[in-house]
């Protein structure tokens, strides 16, 4: 009988601390790859085995892959921040394709069973600037972030031959009460400063972070499932419609406008994909018969408004 182990990278994230309480009530154990052992029980308050990893530098021990019957890579610099310079695209770059080169690399080498699945996190930046609604069979992008996207995905797909199913999570914007997009505009929105991007016409693809959860442990359990899945409800709104639901829940007003000129001095290279447009349908989340708890944005955006206020 396979045992029931994860291995998790990038767990004391936004998205990471979630599944592994999430693992944790679904009685699988936890292995963890984390760069910082110092404090990492105050910042990880969940029992696992824990072993060092630097994700752009080295391979992890190969003793981490032991027993392990899934492996989830969430581990990556956070692709929100601006990216003015070479040097600062690298940055980006090695923590994403490195890490995962690096993570492959040690279960190619590891003796232990391989595991039975590998899931490894990606973006609907893949798709880059898609104004018609597309899914999973889609085409990539031609801009920086898909270009990323797709070399982040490649250096994924070399896990395929060892393990008996591998699933790249494109994920688009995540709505949760403490983390994400949304903890950053909060506080913009609360001060009564929010404002829509550009003209606010680009569509933007989302999921509420409980829905994210569940669907990656659906995917865990629905072996038909494989290749890329698109992480987002199956209903995309405009920037300018985000914009507005979001002021409304916080009782204020959105008045303003970024122009794009301004929107590329703050953020440089990843400026184009945030007034790009992305309109992704989650087919095969679909097809596959999962529910989505809050597939309306305005029910997401006081769900986690709500959770932030509770805690």
């Amino acid at each position: 009988m396979r045992s029931r182990r994860f291995l998790l990278t990038g767990a004391t994230g936004f998205i990471g601390k979630r599944l592994a309480q999430s693992v944790l009530e679904q009685n699988y154990q936890l292995t963890v790859l984390t760069r910082q052992l110092h404090g990492f029980e105050k910042r990880f308050p969940f029992a696992c085995d824990v072993y060092p990893w630097r994700p752009s530098d080295a391979t992890p021990p190969l003793q981490a892959f032991t027993d392990v019957d899934v492996v989830v890579h969430l581990a990556g610099e956070n692709i929100g921040k601006p990216v003015w310079s070479k040097a600062q695209a690298q940055i980006l770059y090695n923590s994403r394709i490195l890490s995962t080169r690096n993570l492959v690399r040690a279960l190619a080498a590891s003796r232990s069973a391989k595991p039975r699945l590998f899931v490894s996190a990606s973006a609907v930046g893949f798709y880059g600037d898609r104004n018609h609604p597309v899914d999973e069979d889609a085409k990539a992008g031609s801009d920086f972030l898909a270009r990323l996207c797709q070399d982040w995905e490649a250096a994924a797909e070399e896990a395929s031959e060892m393990v008996d199913r591998l699933v790249l999570l494109r994920m688009g914007v995540v709505v949760g009460a403490h983390g994400g997009m949304l903890a950053k505009l909060i506080p913009v929105f609360r001060a009564g400063l929010g404002a829509k991007l550009g003209d606010g016409r680009q569509w933007m693809s989302w999921i509420h972070i409980d829905d994210l959860i569940q669907l990656i442990l659906h995917l865990v359990d629905t072996p038909s499932i494989q290749g890329p899945v698109n992480v987002v409800t199956p209903n995309p709104v405009r920037n300018r419609d985000f914009t507005r639901m979001l002021a409304t829940a916080l009782k204020r007003r959105a008045p303003f406008t970024i122009p794009k000129i301004v929107l590329k001095l703050l953020y440089g290279r990843i400026a184009p994909a945030m007034l790009a447009s992305q309109r992704i349908i989650p087919s095969k989340a679909l097809q596959s018969g999962f529910r989505f708890q809050l597939p309306q944005l305005e029910a997401a955006l006081n769900a986690a408004l709500l959770q932030q206020q509770n805690e």
